[in-house]
């Protein structure tokens, strides 16, 4: 694959290095439709380890392939480590997988360049990528041409201090510009082929335009920021939780009888 950077070869080994605290709750969940989300879902059967349930769900939803099957080559995935319990505005407990899908060092290809997403239009509107490392950062880093900036009259980054069950934290939400981004859309018509590759350019007349943004926030963002926050060893310059997860909301809830056990908890998979 191409050749990775000093700090992304220790970002990930960071994430290999992560162990996370011991799980205080144990069952199954559901999806939060219409908002952007990392590939998941609820544990199918009793046994059903995080890793499965997110590979199987990644094969749901994006058409990657799952444990029991071989990767188209030379892709593989390496599980790098599973981050602590997080909780949904819905009342679902999220268990997040972290992943990483590479071509294999001798392969000058990316990835991205070799894995054909398939989405299931039923759960998936358009598979995207992100810079990792500028989550961290309240500006979204310097962009490497002017379309990589975000849409005109949306800031990279907003954040605002929200309550939940008597807890203060801070919300995050985070404007992901598309231009220059890799973008996989769904197709409803089973006869058209996926669309994969950059966004189209603007249409003419009176057509409606693409999207020129994905929000990623709430729970998804915090997920995305604590990951980051673990594999480049740094914290964000805006303000934030120092804490990952919410391990002791979910055990305050459970105790109190606010929250079940049987809640659902929902596996996610980054990739």
């Amino acid at each position: 694959m191409a050749p990775l950077s000093a700090a992304s070869k220790l970002a990930i080994e960071r994430l290999r290095a992560y162990v996370p605290p011991p799980d205080i709750l144990s069952s199954s969940g559901v999806e939060v439709p219409g908002q952007a989300a990392l590939p998941g879902g609820k544990v199918d059967f009793e046994g059903e380890t995080p890793f499965q349930t997110a590979r199987r769900e990644a094969f749901e939803e994006i058409g990657l392939a799952l444990l029991d099957q071989e990767l188209p080559p030379p892709l593989c995935i390496e599980h790098l480590c599973e981050l602590p319990l997080y909780l949904a505005r819905t009342e679902v407990v999220v268990c997040p997988c972290v992943a990483l899908l590479h071509a294999g060092a001798a392969c000058r290809a990316s990835a991205l360049d070799i894995f054909v997403p398939r989405l299931d239009p039923n759960e998936v509107s358009a598979l995207f990528t992100a810079p990792f490392h500028q989550f961290l950062q309240r500006s979204g880093g310097a962009p490497l041409s002017p379309e990589l900036q975000p849409p005109k009259g949306a800031e990279w980054y907003e954040g605002r201090l929200a309550s939940w069950h008597g807890l203060h934290f801070h919300m995050h939400s985070f404007q992901v510009p598309l231009a220059g981004q890799r973008v996989t859309t769904a197709v409803i018509e089973e006869e058209e082929e996926q669309d994969s590759g950059r966004l189209p350019a603007p249409l003419a007349g009176g057509e409606e335009a693409p999207v020129a943004s994905y929000r990623v926030f709430g729970m998804t963002a915090r997920i995305v920021l604590d990951a980051a926050r673990l594999a480049y060893g740094e914290a964000p310059d805006f303000e934030h939780e120092e804490y990952f997860g919410d391990e002791e909301l979910i055990s305050k809830l459970v105790s109190c009888g606010a929250l079940a056990k049987e809640q659902g908890k929902a596996e996610t998979n980054k990739l």
